[in-house]
């Protein structure tokens, strides 16, 4: 397999970034939009709490673009949590700089 330059993987990085951050917006309007239906509110009589969807979005844009790195992209990133067993073996154990007493 040919060897992907820096460059290759900012421009990745960056473009699938944008598109996951898009897909949880995406995702945060259509959660409002279907608990209102539940409801039986009109979308447009819903109050819009941009700081809930600020935090929602956040908080699923890394599922996200893990999947559109791994969909679109196909590169498979793990983060040291997520990586198998043997891969976390391998790694060297983080020095720990500062001490707690």
């Amino acid at each position: 397999m040919k060897n992907k330059s820096l460059k290759w993987w900012e421009t990745v990085h960056a473009e699938a970034s944008e598109l996951a951050r898009w897909i949880a917006l995406y995702e945060a309007v259509n959660t409002i939009a279907d608990k209102a239906e539940e409801k039986n509110i009109p979308f447009d009589k819903v109050e819009l709490k941009p700081i809930a969807i600020h935090k929602y979005m956040d908080a699923t844009e890394n599922n996200i673009l893990k999947k559109v790195l791994r969909q679109i992209y196909k590169v498979d990133v793990c983060y040291n949590g997520d990586a198998p067993k043997e891969y976390l073996e391998i790694l060297p154990e983080p020095k720990n700089e500062y001490s707690v007493y």
